[in-house]
Order: structure tokens, then sequence, then C-alpha cells
């Protein structure tokens, strides 16, 4: 079982042989939300992300009796945080959730972040390859989506 890669980054040269990820192993999928307090709506975007990423994993491959795991990333306690908070956060909902062991067995990594997520995305995955969960032979998928304008800090909203 192949994922056909789709890549928009001028300048990248991708191989012929290296146009398909092997997901033979499993997929986990990691959705990370933008800035947002609390149980705020922007902990509900990870959900989403999660539900359109599996949506669009289902329809290009077909994944019966591989494993499939899936977990929504905050990061926030429910206060204001710096980005490197929420990538400490982060980590500690995956461990908690068991998630770290998966994240070791499978092939393919596919995380969905937006606006502050996507920073907090990049950071976590340095981390986790620093941490020895996360090695260079497995695929590591990441989009991002929107831009990062407001930072952490609620305040900020309050300045425009």
């Amino acid at each position: 079982k192949r994922l056909k890669m789709n890549v928009y980054a001028p300048n990248l040269k991708l191989n012929k042989k290296d146009s398909n990820i092997n997901v033979m192993n499993g997929i986990y999928i990691l959705a990370i939300h933008g800035w947002g307090l609390g149980n705020s709506s922007a902990v509900d975007r990870s959900e989403q992300f999660l539900e359109m990423a599996t949506s669009a994993i289902k329809k290009y491959i077909n994944i019966s009796g591989m494993p499939l795991y899936r977990t929504p990333l905050s990061g926030c306690d429910g206060n204001e945080q710096t980005v490197l908070e929420r990538v400490d956060g982060c980590i500690e909902e995956l461990y908690s959730c068991n998630g770290m062991n998966k994240l070791q067995n499978m092939d393919t990594i596919f995380v969905c972040a937006h606006s502050q997520g996507s920073v907090v995305s990049v950071i976590l995955l340095e981390k986790l390859y620093q941490l020895g969960i996360l090695s260079e032979s497995q695929n590591i998928l990441l989009l991002c989506l929107s831009g990062v304008h407001m930072g952490s800090h609620e305040s900020a909203t309050k300045d425009l």
C-alpha cells in the first residue's frame, strides 16, 4: 500500500523512486490547533483537522487492516502560553495517551496544524527526533494552514 506524494515546493527535487510513501505499518495523524485558551473553539479545530485528514487518507489508500492512530494535540493548559510551553504540553499529551510508543512504530506520521499550531508542530517534530521517537526512516507529512499572526497572548488581540 503506497500513498502518492504531491508536493508544492519550488526548487525541491524528488527522485522518481521517492514519489510514493510506504504506509504498511500504519499511519499516525496528529492535529494541532492555532492559538486559543483552554476550552475555546480553537481546541475543537484539532478534532476537525483529524476528521478531514482521516477522510482524505481513506479516500486515497486502502487502510483496512492497517493501524491508524489519531491524536488531537493542544498543549494548552487554559492559560496564556508561549510556543515552547505548548510544545512541552503536546509532548506530555503524547506520553499520557501512549502516543510516543505508537509514533515509533508507524511508517507515516501526518501532522495537520493551523496558525500558531504550525510553529508548534515544527518544533514538536524536532523534539521528537531529538528524543529518538521519530527516525529518518519514517515518512513525515506536515500540512500547515494559515499564518501565524497573533502569537500566544490574548491581550495582543486588543491592540488591533
